[in-house]
C-alpha cells in the first residue's frame, strides 16, 4: 500500500468515527426528548398554598392543585409533621380526597382566630401514572 492508500484509509475511519458519534448524540437527544414527554404527560404536578379571604378576617384555606396531565393518587398529606385531618386548625367537617384529577384544586379551611397561628409547611405523597412515591414538601405562605 502507498501513502495515498493510507491517507484514504485514515479519512474514511475518521469519517465512520464522526457519523457514529453524531447518530449516538442524536439519537440520545431524541431519547432524553421522549422520555420527557412521556414524563409530562403521565405525571401530576401537586403544588399547596394558604389562601386568605379577607386581610385581617374571614375563611383562611390551604389550596392543593394538580397542575399536570394526570391524576395524582393521595396518599399521604401532612401539615407540619401531622395528618392535615389530626391537625388543630382544621375544621373538622373536612373529608379526605383519594383522587386529585388534571387541573384539579381541593380546599381545606383553617380555623382564623388572632391566636392561631398557620401551619409552617405541608408534605405530600402521591402515585401517578409515570411514578409511585411522588414527594411536594414546601413552606406554606399566602
Amino acid at each position: 500500500m502507498n501513502w495515498l492508500d493510507w491517507f484514504t484509509t485514515g479519512i474514511s475511519i475518521i469519517a465512520v468515527a464522526i457519523s457514529f458519534w453524531t447518530w449516538y448524540r442524536t439519537d440520545k437527544r431524541d431519547r432524553d426528548r421522549r422520555r420527557d414527554e412521556i414524563r409530562k404527560r403521565d405525571s401530576a404536578e401537586i403544588r399547596a398554598y394558604l389562601k386568605k379571604e379577607a386581610k385581617y378576617f374571614g375563611p383562611t384555606q390551604i389550596v392543593i392543585e394538580n397542575k399536570g396531565n394526570s391524576e395524582a393518587r393521595l396518599k399521604s398529606i401532612q401539615l407540619d409533621g401531622t395528618p392535615i385531618l389530626k391537625y388543630e386548625g382544621i375544621y373538622s367537617s373536612s373529608t379526605w380526597h383519594d383522587f386529585l384529577g388534571p387541573d384539579s384544586k381541593i380546599f381545606y379551611e383553617i380555623e382564623n382566630h388572632g391566636w392561631f397561628i398557620p401551619p409552617h409547611y405541608i408534605e405530600i405523597i402521591w402515585d401517578d401514572e409515570y411514578k409511585d412515591g411522588n414527594r411536594y414538601r414546601n413552606s406554606l405562605s399566602y
